[in-house]
């Protein structure tokens, strides 16, 4: 991280700003990867064309190279100015890249959002931009559910972040007497276990 006026002579108005090791502030990040998530959701809602999913890769692609800005600012600047522009799933992912990010901070950042929490569109782009160190990495189902009522939240963003790896190891028996809501999640179509039965 980065505060000097030296450091970016082309943009003397900065000078002071926390940026990031690319030379990027806090407010431009947060305005990249939220335009970058409602092009991502627009295009999934528009049924994807080709020439739509070639941009939406490349989009996948910038959003790498973003991903890497995060790792030079501190996670505590990142979490104030979410706090200040507003909490969203996109800015509690981004908490996830930052340097020196704790578990209790990145899941901090999405339990501010959980009781208005839909699983829409922006809900799967946000989970699928989670560093995986903070994710549950089974690869079982069941594995999964018996997290549903200690840590409902994590198991819920980590199945959204990579559900084709996982299997359904359950029985219909078994997925029958799932709760409601969580059964709804895994019938969702981006997740579709339940359906791969």
């Amino acid at each position: 991280m980065t505060s000097s006026r030296d450091s970016h002579p082309n943009a003397p108005a900065l000078a002071g700003a926390i940026l990031s090791e690319g030379g990027q502030s806090m407010p431009d990040l947060w305005r990249i990867v939220h335009s970058n998530a409602n092009l991502c959701a627009r295009f999934i809602k528009s049924g994807r064309t080709n020439r739509e999913v070639a941009i939406a890769e490349l989009i996948g692609e910038a959003q790498d190279k973003i991903r890497s800005q995060f790792q030079s600012l501190e996670a505590q600047a990142w979490i104030k100015l979410c706090t200040a522009a507003g909490n969203t799933q996109i800015g509690a992912a981004m908490v996830s890249w930052c340097m020196n990010a704790t578990p209790a901070q990145v899941w901090a950042a999405w339990k501010e959002l959980e009781r208005s929490m839909p699983f829409d569109e922006i809900f799967f782009l946000a989970a699928r931009n989670m560093n995986q160190e903070f994710l549950f990495v089974e690869r079982k189902l069941s594995a999964y559910v018996s997290h549903y009522y200690a840590d409902r939240l994590k198991m819920y963003v980590s199945l959204a972040a990579h559900p084709n790896e996982i299997e359904c190891n359950m029985t219909p028996a078994q997925l029958s007497s799932l709760p409601r809501e969580l059964a709804d999640f895994l019938a969702h179509p981006a997740v579709n276990i339940v359906g791969r039965v």
